[in-house]
C-alpha cells in the first residue's frame, strides 16, 4: 500500500458553518475518516459532512484518512478530491503499483 501525505490550508470566516465532501474518482472506490472540531467521528462515504463553524474552527485542522482502492480494470490510476460547502479545495492523482492495488491518503486540512 503507497502512503500519500497532503497538507492543505483553508481559509474561514466565523459566522459561517462548514461541511466537507470527499470524492473518489477514476471509477475507482474509497472510504474515509476523520474527526470533526466538536469531536465526533465520521467514516464511511462524506457528503456535505459538517465539519464546525468557522470561529471554533480557526486556528485548528482536522486530519483525514482515506483509502483507495483500484476497482477499474481499464486503469490504475486513483484521484481524491476534496470540497468544502461544494467548493473544490484540492484534488490529488497517484497511480496504484498494480492492479488492485490500494492508495492510503492522509490529509491535514489547516483552517485559517
Amino acid at each position: 500500500m503507497k502512503l500519500i501525505r497532503n497538507d492543505i490550508s483553508f481559509n474561514v470566516d466565523s459566522g459561517k458553518r462548514y461541511y466537507l465532501t470527499i470524492k473518489f474518482g477514476e471509477g475507482q472506490d474509497g472510504s474515509s475518516s476523520f474527526k470533526d472540531i466538536e469531536g465526533n467521528y465520521h467514516t464511511g462515504n462524506l457528503v456535505n459532512t459538517q465539519v464546525g463553524t468557522g470561529a471554533k474552527m480557526e486556528g485548528k485542522f482536522i486530519l483525514i484518512g482515506s483509502i483507495v482502492t483500484d476497482t477499474n480494470q481499464h486503469t490504475n490510476a486513483t484521484s481524491i478530491t476534496y470540497l468544502i460547502n461544494n467548493i473544490e479545495v484540492a484534488t490529488y492523482r497517484e497511480e496504484v503499483a498494480e492492479d488492485n492495488g490500494t492508495i492510503f491518503y492522509s490529509t491535514q486540512i489547516y483552517f485559517t
